[in-house]
């Protein structure tokens, strides 16, 4: 068959959360459509939250490609049942969920790359051109034999150059999307990655079982030219690193913005770091020299059992509380990542969090329930142990796990109730994000900035929009029972 078009799609979940204003592409898209551009295809690339493909973009594409997080697998899947039934065009689906389970997706798909991406689908679209029905010499690919069977090649290597400057004028809609009025008070940031894979293991992330564990990087003249080319197509200064650990090395991430900072790069950004990344003076002065205004730091708990848990290393509740002021004291805001639910999270964790979160003036924060998510070891513990919250969902027909956008509880937790867990983070929220909590913050707009203020103002907009639904699933979970069908897949 020809496959000169490709059309890339990326799924939003229904359901919301803390990130649900921003409308973020994601990396993988951009980078598998400037692949598929380099050898000669065209593509178009649709996100949800910035431009829906449309049922004329659907037929144009004679390869259809989706990328698959926990959050929107429902919706991915969805989706793919009307394509088959609509206008049917083969269908390849990639990303972290689809990695853990292949054979699941299978059932809605004719392909599944799993792993990273970017060389098999090149040698799958050529084997598609050649006419080949039998895909079994690509490394990273599922599929589905002439009899009907699944087959599960064996995996690809993780690769060594990732060099590649993905093209994110590919993504339909998102050069508009950034010159719009709003970017002015809350810019999204163009995402760039400087590295791959993370040196810790932390029990509830798929991060090492995807990518590594350790970290690969790529060249600095790649990352800058990366951020000139998209700040160019977005009209505006802010960049996300969108690493997972982008102080996880050092002296890498030192040399960068040693580089940032000698050629002028004109940015502000953001990026996730770790908190013991505020115990390097030195880091801390070129994390601030460079732009660096806000970061997003995954504290966890202030329950030291828990972080033990977690295998968090060093961390403490004292350490988190020292990192934050040194962040404070160098200019920089910060957002707090929490997970409650925890073994070892007594009832009263969420509420207790919000409020250690008010006394440590973070600029906002999350507090989402523990995730089963696949690949991971929390995941293996409650499957094992029987404590998962399945359901059975009539639309795709089977039972999954329905992961929401990361704010439903899923498991029962040992020392309270899945009802509980589910009606304490909302309420944590409403006391963080609470009328009074954002007039507090308007107050130290003088000597603080409007950030902060316009952080709680949107972070309190997105709990009132999330309350219903939050309330609804505490209510299913009150009529649910735990059970124990959710075995992982790897292939």
């Amino acid at each position: 068959m020809n496959v000169r078009n490709v059309t890339l799609l990326r799924c939003e979940p229904e359901s919301s959360n803390v990130y649900s204003s921003f409308s973020h592409p994601g990396l993988a898209l951009p980078i598998i459509g400037t692949i598929l551009r380099d050898t000669g295809r065209d593509v178009r690339i649709f996100v949800d939250s910035i431009q829906p493909a449309s049922a004329a973009d659907l037929a144009w594409g004679d390869l259809i490609g989706f990328s698959v997080n926990s959050a929107a697998v429902r919706e991915t899947y969805l989706r793919t049942a009307r394509i088959r039934a609509e206008d049917p065009h083969p269908i390849v689906l990639g990303g972290p969920h689809v990695t853990f389970r292949p054979g699941e997706a299978l059932d809605h798909c004719d392909f599944v790359v799993r792993g990273e991406g970017e060389r098999t689908i090149v040698e799958l679209v050529e084997a598609m051109e050649a006419g080949t029905t039998d895909f079994s010499n690509i490394a990273g690919l599922s599929w589905h034999d002439a009899a009907g069977g699944k087959r599960h090649n064996a995996d690809r290597p993780l690769i060594d150059d990732f060099n590649l400057v993905p093209d994110q004028s590919l993504i339909v809609g998102y050069r508009e999307l950034n010159r719009r009025w709003t970017q002015t008070f809350f810019p999204t940031g163009m995402l760039v990655s400087t590295s791959r894979g993370c040196p810790f293991a932390c029990t509830f992330c798929s991060i090492t079982q995807v990518y590594g564990r350790g970290m690969r990087f790529r060249d600095h003249d790649a990352v800058l030219t990366d951020i000139r080319q998209q700040n160019a197509l977005a009209g505006h200064r802010y960049v996300y690193f969108a690493d997972d650990n982008f102080t996880g090395h050092r002296n890498q991430v030192k040399a960068l913005l040693r580089r940032l900072i000698d050629e002028r790069v004109d940015i502000r950004f953001s990026a996730q770091v770790r908190a013991d990344t505020s115990g390097d003076p030195e880091l801390m002065g070129l994390l601030k020299a460079a732009g660096c205004y806000l970061v997003f730091v995954g504290f966890e708990s202030i329950n030291d059992a828990t972080l033990r848990a977690f295998n968090k290393g060093n961390q403490t509740r004292t350490s988190c509380e020292e990192a934050i002021r040194t962040f404070h004291g160098h200019g920089i805001m910060v957002h707090g990542m929490f997970i409650a639910g925890a073994d070892e999270d007594l009832p009263g964790t969420a509420l207790a969090t919000a409020r250690w979160a008010m006394e440590q003036q973070l600029e906002s924060i999350q507090i989402l329930p523990l995730c089963p998510l696949p690949g991971t070891g929390t995941l293996q513990q409650l499957d094992a142990e029987g404590r998962l919250y399945p359901s059975w969902d009539p639309l795709i027909g089977q039972s999954v796990i329905n992961y929401g956008a990361g704010n439903f509880v899923l498991h029962e937790p040992k020392l309270l109730t899945a009802v509980q867990l589910q009606n304490e983070i909302l309420a944590a929220h409403r006391y963080f994000y609470s009328r009074a909590n954002v007039w507090r913050s308007a107050l130290r707009i003088v000597p603080r900035g409007l950030s902060q203020f316009l952080f709680r103002v949107l972070g309190r907009a997105i709990v009132l929009r999330a309350a219903g639904e939050l309330q609804r699933h505490a209510a299913w979970l009150g009529s649910a029972v735990p059970s124990k069908p959710m075995v992982e897949e790897v292939a």
